[in-house]
């Protein structure tokens, strides 16, 4: 078993035809702020391993939205890089 604090989170991006690295984040979606608290944590995280590229995953635990509104992707950049935003 890996040690996940020493390994990045190695998401499969085989349909690009690369690998993405990068440190990750998961929350759970509570409040308003929940990405911008999240892109703030993420990015000062990258900032510190010198990462330029970072996902942040982003659950909705609401049972009456219908899937088409909790599921998105988009990519963020911030001063310390990119960040790759899905929502589930």
């Amino acid at each position: 078993m890996s040690n996940l604090n020493s390994s990045p989170i190695v998401p499969d991006r085989q349909s690009a035809g690369e690998a993405a690295r990068g440190p990750g984040a998961l929350k759970l979606l509570c409040k308003s702020r929940t990405e911008q608290d999240g892109l703030e944590q993420l990015g000062a995280y990258m900032d510190k391993l010198g990462a330029r590229e970072g996902w942040l995953v982003i659950f909705d635990r609401e049972s009456d939205k219908l899937w088409e509104e909790k599921i998105y992707w988009k990519t963020v950049d911030l001063p310390q890089g990119r960040i790759h935003v899905v929502g589930c």
